[in-house]
């Protein structure tokens, strides 16, 4: 076992709050060891999950942010599509990808989505978007399969990879693509990010790939990879630059090969990846904890704005609960008739109402610029902590 820590959540949320980080002797494939089961998984998805925010990073979305890495995706396929292509997005989440697609000519656009409430919002754009999900992955209205899936950022959130490889070769034409996109567990500690953010954001992320790993996994299923990059997308925070992130694009093979087999090198390759990124991480954490410790003793009263992961990590891994906070923030209107340790969540209202003498604490490592930027137009004469860049 790597890492093993109960996380701090929302009063009303119940999965996803402990975390075991093993890896594979035999392999050295790195996942978390939960003890939930997909239906817990499922009610996260419908219930407790985050993607049906308008800021929600990596939710189907249609931010600048958003554009550019549709924009990076489709220079990838290009070469291997026409716009008559049958393209399904699984996961497609808000749909802002299949719009994207939509606008640049292509014509048989298809998504699966588990969550309701996702799927009627993408339907508001007039996009095909079924209820399903990786591990049942329903064809195309007149039963044709597909020439293109997308899975872009869910394969680490997959408990059952076989079922989602069987599904795959059921809905898959003979001569299709599968496009995969997941971070890159082996630059996790070569870019710089907040502390165990890799590890336990998203909390629901249960698998650690590497190229290796993801070519293991595919190949096993009779499909050869085609196009393999390790890449890094920009986020709106002027102090990280960038999340790494793995891109790889498979086909069948005509005979499926034997699954490769780790060499000895490999097999603790991404174990001493991952032990690296939590030294890391403990370093950063200290420097976080110090200004905590410093507003414990002072009892200064403080605002918290941005109630997330960021928020969370923070919470579990030093004394922030203990702090005098006056209030809890967030602009996510679904966050707000949730609490922490009995404090609800609060409207962003509740900034106009903070004092001189008023501490507020910034989290959010995917929307930081933003948020300052609203407090500039504030012009709010208060001190403003950005927590998520106190440590060295």
């Amino acid at each position: 076992m790597l890492f093993e820590k109960k996380l701090e959540n929302f009063d009303q949320y119940r999965v996803f709050n402990d975390f075991r980080v093993v890896y594979c002797e035999k392999c050295g494939f790195l996942l978390n060891d939960t003890n939930y089961t997909q239906e817990e998984l499922n009610r996260f998805y419908t219930v407790e999950s985050p993607y049906s925010a308008v800021s929600a990073h990596g939710a189907g979305g249609s931010s600048d942010i958003d554009t550019q890495v549709y924009e990076r995706y489709l220079s990838i396929v290009e070469p291997m599509l026409s716009k008559k292509s049958r393209i399904c997005d699984i996961g497609c989440a808000k749909g802002g990808f299949l719009n994207f697609l939509a606008k640049n000519g292509y014509e048989n656009l298809y998504g699966v989505e588990i969550s309701p409430k996702l799927v009627e919002i993408s339907r508001l754009s007039g996009l095909n978007v079924k209820i399903g999900s990786a591990e049942h992955i329903p064809l195309t209205t007149d039963k044709e399969k597909y020439d293109c899936l997308f899975f872009t950022n869910i394969f680490e959130h997959l408990f059952d990879l076989s079922k989602v490889l069987l599904s795959i070769n059921n809905s898959l034409a003979d001569n299709g693509y599968v496009f995969v996109e997941v971070p890159d567990c082996e630059n996790y500690s070569n870019v710089e990010f907040y502390p165990y953010y890799h590890l336990l954001n998203p909390r629901e992320h249960i698998n650690h790939f590497s190229a290796y790993h993801l070519s293991l996994l595919m190949r096993g299923a009779g499909f050869n990879c085609v196009y393999m990059g390790q890449d890094v997308f920009k986020l709106n925070n002027s102090r990280y630059g960038s999340n790494p992130v793995l891109i790889m694009v498979f086909t069948r093979h005509l005979t499926p090969p034997p699954p490769p087999h780790a060499g000895k090198m490999h097999v603790g390759s991404c174990a001493t990846h991952m032990n690296k990124y939590i030294a890391k991480s403990d370093i950063k954490i200290r420097d976080i904890s110090a200004i905590i410790a410093q507003y414990n003793e002072t009892r200064k009263p403080v605002y918290i704005w941005g109630i997330s992961s960021d928020f969370f990590i923070t919470a579990t891994f030093t004394d922030l609960s203990k702090c005098n906070i006056l209030g809890l923030i967030d602009k996510n209107v679904d966050k707000q008739h949730l609490s922490y340790k009995n404090m609800k969540i609060l409207p962003l209202d509740a900034l106009k109402r903070i004092n001189v003498d008023d501490t507020v604490f910034i989290f959010s490592v995917y929307n930081n610029d933003a948020m300052k930027k609203y407090l500039d137009d504030l012009t709010m004469e208060c001190t403003v902590i950005d927590v998520t860049t106190v440590f060295k």
